[in-house]
C-alpha cells in the first residue's frame, strides 16, 4: 500500500470515528430530553457525515476508502458509546425485588447512602419486598456492585430517567445531581438543610433508616422519609 493510499485509508477512517461517534451520542442527549444540545451535536454530525460519505461515493472501486469507512463506523460507535458513559449527566432509576417480607435488602441501601423508598407487594411465589433507588448514571455501576455483593438473589431491573428533582434528605443519603444550578444537599431530622462535601459520598450514619416492625404508620412515615419530603422541625 503507498502513502497516499494509507493517507487516504486513515482519513476516511477518521472522518467516519468523528461522523458515528457524534450521531451516538446525539441520540443519547435528544433521549434524555437535553433539546439544544442534542440539535448541535447533529448539525456538527451532519457536516463530517456529508464530507465522508460524498468521498467514498465519488470513487467506490477505492477498497481502501471503503475499508477506512467500515472501520471508521465500528470504532466511532464504540467510542460513541464511551463518551456517553463518561459524560453522562443523566440519572435512572433501580428497583430491586427481594422475596420475602424482610427488610434486609433495604437496611444494606440505606447504610450504603443508598435513598431507597420501599414497600411491600405480592409475586408470583408469594411475598416480595419492592426498593426504588434513584442515582446518577455515574454511580449507577457502584449500586449494582452492592446489590450482587449484598443482594445475590435479587431481582432488579434499571430503567433511564428523562429528569430528576432532587429533594433534601435525611443526613448521609447520596443525592442525585439533577441539573449543574442544583447542588447536593443533605439535611438532618428536624435541622436546617446545610451543603454537603462535593463529593456526595455517604458519612458514617446511614441513609435514614426502616421501622423495626412493619405497621401501616410506620410504613408510611419511612416512605415519606425515604423520598426526601423531610419537614423542618
Amino acid at each position: 500500500m503507498s502513502l497516499d493510499m494509507l493517507q487516504s485509508t486513515l482519513a476516511m477512517a477518521g472522518m467516519a470515528v468523528i461522523s458515528v461517534s457524534l450521531w451516538t451520542l446525539r441520540v443519547a442527549l435528544t433521549a434524555r430530553g437535553r433539546k439544544i444540545a442534542g440539535s448541535l451535536t447533529a448539525g456538527a454530525e451532519a457536516v463530517v457525515f456529508l464530507l465522508a460519505f460524498s468521498t467514498v461515493m465519488t470513487d467506490l472501486t477505492a477498497v481502501e476508502k471503503v475499508a477506512g469507512y467500515a472501520v471508521g463506523v465500528a470504532a466511532g460507535t464504540l467510542l460513541g458509546v464511551i463518551i456517553d458513559q463518561r459524560l453522562s449527566a443523566g440519572q435512572s432509576e433501580i428497583r430491586v425485588v427481594s422475596p420475602g417480607s424482610d427488610l434486609g435488602i433495604v437496611r444494606q441501601l440505606h447504610a450504603l447512602g443508598w435513598p431507597a423508598t420501599w414497600m411491600q407487594a405480592n409475586g408470583p411465589r408469594g411475598e416480595v419486598t419492592i426498593a426504588f433507588v434513584a442515582v446518577d448514571d455515574t454511580r449507577l455501576s457502584k449500586v449494582l456492585r452492592d446489590l450482587d455483593r449484598h443482594a445475590p438473589e435479587a431481582f432488579w431491573t434499571v430503567e433511564r430517567l428523562q429528569t430528576a428533582r432532587p429533594v433534601p434528605l435525611p443526613e448521609g443519603c447520596i443525592q442525585v445531581r439533577g441539573g449543574k444550578s442544583l447542588r447536593i444537599r443533605r439535611v438532618q431530622r428536624g435541622s436546617n438543610p446545610r451543603p454537603a462535601a462535593a463529593t456526595g459520598r455517604p458519612e458514617s450514619r446511614p441513609c435514614g433508616g426502616v421501622p423495626s416492625e412493619y405497621s401501616a404508620p410506620a410504613l408510611d412515615a419511612e416512605l415519606e422519609l425515604a423520598t426526601g419530603a423531610v419537614q423542618e422541625g
